[in-house]
């Protein structure tokens, strides 16, 4: 009987005990239950601020790159600005001291600068040699150079006593020769270019006659392109294999003017007799070749002049009046790659008889 009774004892307390831990499982799947919502919670909560933050970067990143695609085809769209100097040879009108020297537009400050002026001389301007340190310039009868760095201090190129209105003087290459036009006898049209003479002159003060002809320039393969009567020609520095690479219909006069580069294929020339501005572009590698036109621009325009990157052309423009004359010459710019037109300084206080463009540098 008394087993009977301890055994009733123990199945209650095991009862007991398993209700208990019923209890406790109960309460364990229900506190587990609670943790797993509030962490559902905290997850929501930081993946909702952590798409709104990736959210605001997103758009803030899209607005920069915007603003950079905006800026970049800003930069795009704008004009490439001009850079370096034009170097011209001006004479004021009216001066009675008959001053002419060598000027700068600075393109950058776009102002008109001095550059070799001597009170009652008339100084031709050249070339500035490709590293920037010297320039020749000439009085008719003498070639000097200038050092750019004390345009006071002058040197002599060439002093052979002979007035036959030396000009036009530019640099070969290496600078070992200047290259540069005279006028032997006065009693012949100027106009004509056969009636010019082309002579070198040799650092060692040696001089040499080359060819007739005028407007020698020297093309980037050392040669020098000049004009004749019928047309454009080359020859080498020792004024040997001279050849004709362009036909001018008719004789032609010294108002048809031309540049050609120095690193490239490019040439330029005016033609006042067809109102043209003309850009040629060489096929081979040096002048002895057959060009052709790439564009023609319609322009009463003289001395042409290309950028030293190519990339832009300036001339002077005029008007021309109905009984010929020319007047209101400006200093003109035109761009390369879209052939757009920009007006640089009005050159109406100078007289037009002298004035050239020497060199943009």
């Amino acid at each position: 009987m008394e087993n009977n009774n301890e055994l009733e004892n123990n199945a209650l307390d095991i009862e007991e005990l398993n209700t208990d831990n019923n209890e406790e499982d109960t309460k364990i799947v229900w506190l587990s239950f609670f943790v797993f919502i509030i962490a559902l919670v905290v997850i929501a909560f930081f993946s909702y601020k952590y798409y709104e933050r990736y959210q605001l970067v997103e758009n803030i990143n899209q607005d920069n790159q915007n603003n950079q695609e905006n800026q970049s085809s800003e930069i795009q769209n704008e004009p490439a600005k001009l850079q370096g100097k034009i170097y011209m040879t001006l004479s004021l009108k009216n001066d009675e001291t008959g001053t002419t020297g060598v000027y700068a537009y600075n393109l950058k400050r776009k102002i008109l600068e001095e550059i070799v002026i001597n009170e009652g001389l008339q100084l031709l301007g050249g070339e500035i040699f490709h590293t920037g340190n010297r320039i020749l310039t000439t009085n008719g009868s003498t070639i000097y150079i200038n050092d750019m760095a004390n345009l006071e201090k002058w040197g002599i190129i060439l002093e052979d006593g002979v007035n036959n209105y030396k000009s036009f003087p530019v640099w070969s290459k290496r600078g070992w020769y200047s290259i540069f036009n005279a006028r032997d006898d006065f009693s012949l049209d100027s106009n004509i270019p056969e009636n010019w003479q082309i002579y070198s002159v040799h650092n060692d003060k040696t001089k040499k006659y080359l060819t007739s002809g005028i407007y020698p320039h020297i093309s980037k393969d050392n040669n020098i392109v000049f004009l004749k009567n019928d047309g454009f020609y080359v020859i080498d520095l020792e004024g040997e294999n001279e050849t004709k690479f362009w036909e001018i219909e008719g004789q032609a006069r010294a108002n048809i003017q031309f540049d050609v580069s120095k690193t490239s294929d490019l040439m330029v020339f005016t033609n006042p007799y067809t109102e043209s501005l003309y850009i040629l572009r060489n096929r081979k590698e040096d002048y002895y070749f057959e060009g052709e036109i790439i564009k023609e621009i319609k322009a009463y325009a003289f001395q042409p002049t290309l950028s030293p990157d190519d990339e832009y052309l300036a001339i002077i423009e005029l008007e021309r009046k109905e009984n010929g004359t020319f007047i209101n010459p400006k200093l003109v710019i035109y761009d390369l790659e879209t052939y757009e037109r920009q007006e640089i300084m009005n050159l109406e206080e100078y007289d037009l008889e002298s004035m050239l463009i020497n060199d943009w540098r």
